[in-house]
């Protein structure tokens, strides 16, 4: 309480009276915040609704904004900053930790249908996304702008004549708000007022790190809108989501909301919000990319082979199991049992499930993808750490790599589409040892363009039950395209013989392929149609440029490269084995065998045939040595069995020859 003798104490200066009054001010507003804060604390908010508790925080922005103004925006607001941030940190944390626990009930409940959503969807249609939707077309009553800005432009002289008056307007407008018939929001119509006057007199207020900045606000909220109005005029298919998904969009929007809010636990809440996001790729990535639902008679191993390993997203998979699982120490998901594929239909099925997980996993990636250069926008930069603005990069990458998920999964689409045993088998029955060349190709080329057509047609009719577009279509073909290339590889390096002219078959079967390929599908260029062509035509090339060529095409396997140089009978012995001892392990391809240990079995080989051939010439020499004393012998016997059974004199020349 201000007392007489204080006031006598000062100077009839005006600026000692202004330095006195504003001390005086700013331990009013110190006892303020203890006693708000002390309440604050002592609330339990963590069961409160997220809507309530976010109005909790308006009103305490608002508060903190009051406290400036009465202030002359010179106060402190640590105490009471410090107080809502506990409470604030401590109510997400609960909230995230629960939404978690539910997203994994979700997921392991999910049967992956596509949920009904309009063709023009947007989040803007959700609840959660209307405060970023701008406030302009609002009208709000004259009689309540109107004490608005008499309150607003009357602070100054009301500080000087009497700094506690109390203002009746002010009064007059709070009973107006409180009116039961008035559904228009106070902080709408300030913010609207605030709108107008910073468009006139074209200034920018200064605010705290912990007020909303409405113009930071509304820059934000413009260019977020035009950016989702762009992204939907790009993409005007229907999006593929499920509950799951939008459950997860939901929660995107409120964590936004709270971001917008309270910006002082902004990285805390983007962090929570990647959470949700890589929780959602770590199930799908198991339960899709990892785990094999499709298996195959023969021969699996060697086509796992072929299907390239995204390293990127398998060292993002480890990463995410680590920060969600371990340090949170929350049970990972529990997964459906491996089902085999008894049918086509049940075979269908199980490609519409990974359709649409896959697609709803790259729709969140790009929507948060969207929002994430807007929300570094109403971060306050300057108060981040190095490793949160790093971890931001971080995210970033994340969300851009995303995409690359489709490959792996539609990879495994890709397996049961084609016979590719059959395939091979085909190829190795073919006569290539020609003397002529032939104008007609072979017949395993019209097996695969009829599978290949089948697989088509089961996606055109797939569009019946999801809205498939084009870019889907063709990520499945073109997966399936580029392991066809590879299993022809495959098969073209197993051929025993081969002549120039059966290489010419190989060149004409190819090029009929591509042709038929280009007729029937949209695709341009056919998926590693070079990888087949180099392959077929390496088969020419001299012996001074084989090792350069195979320096030069690391992308083909161990075992492509040593049937390959097993066909070229121009090759000498030296340069083959010069070729094979050049192999290093990772620099031919994806194929699990080491370099030097087929480098050593193909030595043994060698080594061993060499040495059956000596042993063989060693037993003849042998056979022939031992021949010549065993014949005596058996002439001995047989002279001596014929004389004893007739005893007659017979000339030596009747069995023996002529004596010596």
């Amino acid at each position: 309480m201000l007392h007489y003798a204080a006031f006598t104490e000062l100077n009839s200066n005006d600026a000692d009276y202004d330095k006195y009054i504003a001390n005086i001010q700013r331990k009013i507003w110190e006892e303020v915040q203890i006693k708000i804060s002390t309440y604050f604390r002592s609330m339990d908010l963590v069961n409160f609704k997220f809507d309530d508790y976010l109005d909790i925080l308006v009103i305490l922005n608002r508060f903190i904004e009051l406290g400036n103004e009465f202030c002359n925006k010179a106060s402190d607001c640590d105490i009471i900053i410090q107080a809502v941030k506990e409470q604030t940190l401590a109510y997400i944390n609960f909230y995230h930790l629960s939404h978690l626990e539910e997203l994994k009930m979700f997921l392991e409940n999910e049967i992956w249908q596509c949920c009904p959503v309009r063709s023009d969807f947007s989040v803007f249609n959700l609840h959660e996304y209307k405060f970023l939707q701008s406030n302009e077309g609002q009208t709000p009553s004259d009689s309540v702008l109107e004490l608005i800005e008499k309150n607003i432009s009357s602070d100054l002289e009301r500080l000087k004549a009497n700094t506690f008056e109390i203002n009746n307007n002010m009064v007059q407008l709070i009973n107006i708000s409180g009116d039961k018939k008035t559904k228009i929001d106070i902080f709408d119509e300030i913010n609207l007022l605030k709108k107008k006057i910073n468009s006139k007199n074209n200034e920018s207020p200064q605010s705290s790190p912990t007020q909303s900045s409405d113009s930071v606000e509304d820059e934000f909220d413009e260019h977020l809108v035009q950016n989702f109005d762009a992204h939907n005029s790009i993409n005007q298919e229907q999006p593929i989501l499920t509950n799951t998904t939008l459950n997860i969009i939901r929660l995107f929007g409120k964590y936004i909301h709270m971001l917008s809010i309270f910006k002082i636990i902004s990285f805390q809440v983007i962090s929570y919000l990647m959470q949700l996001f890589q929780f959602y790729f770590y199930y799908i990535y198991l339960d899709f990319a990892q785990t094999d639902e499709i298996p195959m008679e023969q021969n699996d191993g060697s086509i796992l082979n072929l299907i390239d390993k995204n390293s990127t997203l398998n060292t993002l998979f480890k990463n995410i199991k680590n920060d969600i699982f371990k340090k949170s120490k929350m049970s990972s998901p529990r997964m459906e049992q491996t089902k085999i594929v008894q049918n086509h239909d049940e075979y269908m099925d199980l490609v519409r499930q990974r359709i649409i997980a896959t697609e709803s996993l790259v729709y969140l990636s790009k929507l948060l993808e969207n929002m994430f250069p807007l929300i570094k926008k109403i971060l306050p930069m300057k108060q981040l750490k190095q490793n949160e603005i790093n971890n931001l990069d971080i995210y970033t990458n994340i969300l851009r790599e995303t995409p690359k998920i489709r490959k792996t999964i539609y990879s495994y689409i890709a397996r049961r589409a084609v016979d590719y045993n059959q395939l091979v088998d085909s190829i190795g029955r073919v006569n290539w040892d020609l003397n002529e060349i032939l104008s007609q190709h072979n017949s395993y080329v019209d097996v695969l363009l009829r599978q290949l057509n089948d697989l088509k047609l089961d996606l055109q009719d797939l569009c019946a039950q999801i809205p498939l577009n084009k870019t889907i279509i063709n990520s499945i073909l073109e997966e399936t395209l580029r392991l066809c290339m590879r299993v022809l590889v495959d098969g073209y390096s197993l051929v025993k013989k081969c002549s120039n002219e059966g290489r010419a078959l190989m060149q004409l079967d190819f090029q009929q392929l591509v042709v038929k390929l280009e007729a029937l599908f949209d695709i341009r260029p056919i998926p590693d149609k070079d990888y087949v062509e180099t392959f077929i035509k390496a088969y020419y090339l001299p012996d001074s440029s084989i090792e350069k060529w195979v320096k030069d095409h690391p992308e083909y396997q161990q075992k492509n490269i040593a049937g390959l140089l097993g066909l070229m009978g121009q090759l000498s012995k030296k340069t083959r084995l010069a070729v094979l001892n050049s192999f290093q392990p990772g620099t031919l391809g994806s194929n699990n065998i080491n370099a030097s240990q087929f480098v050593f079995t193909y030595s043994m080989k060698i080594f061993f045939i060499q040495f059956l051939f000596v042993f063989f010439i060693i037993y003849l020499f042998y056979l022939c040595r031992a021949k010549a004393p065993s014949d005596r012998l058996v002439y001995k016997s047989q002279k001596n069995l014929i004389l004893s059974t007739y005893p007659i004199s017979f000339s030596p020349n009747l069995i023996g020859g002529p004596r010596k």
